[in-house]
């Protein structure tokens, strides 16, 4: 190998290397936000409720928040007429509400009644099943 050559030789191993570790990055801290579950909006939206989510306590476990400082937030919901219980849209997915998960709307505070809001666990948790709902407030729910 002459001289000219070697540097070649270095020079395209260099960049290979250097594009593996540049795409290595980028899948490392592009997939951070949805191995927590969260969609772009999830922290913005839930942000702007906190303060409403607090105070509420799942129906279904005495003494126990719906809320853990990140699991609630406005969702997308439709009633299902023909099985009646709501269906509402998890961190992209479509899940049933169950009855018991449902926040009675006499416990639902003012500000939260025009849109629907889900309270559940990214699928990521592996301690909790990806369809799992802390709590569920129906869309004209509050007061």
């Amino acid at each position: 190998m002459r001289r000219g050559e070697t540097w070649t030789v270095f020079d395209n191993g260099l960049a290979i290397v250097v594009t593996i570790i540049v795409l290595a990055a980028l899948f490392y801290f592009g997939r951070s936000d949805a191995e927590e579950g969260h969609f772009p909006g999830h922290q913005t939206a839930h942000g702007a409720y906190h303060h409403l989510y607090n105070g509420i306590m799942r129906p279904d476990v005495k003494n126990s928040s719906c809320c853990s400082e990140q699991d609630c937030a406005p969702t997308e919901a439709r009633w299902d007429s023909v099985r009646k219980r709501w269906i509402a849209l998890k961190y992209g997915a479509w899940v049933d509400i169950p009855p018991g998960k449902v926040v009675p709307r006499d416990r639902v505070p003012d500000g939260l009644g025009a849109e629907p809001h889900l309270c559940a666990p990214p699928p990521s948790w592996s301690a909790y099943p990806k369809d799992e709902v802390f709590c569920f407030i129906e869309p004209g729910g509050g007061t």
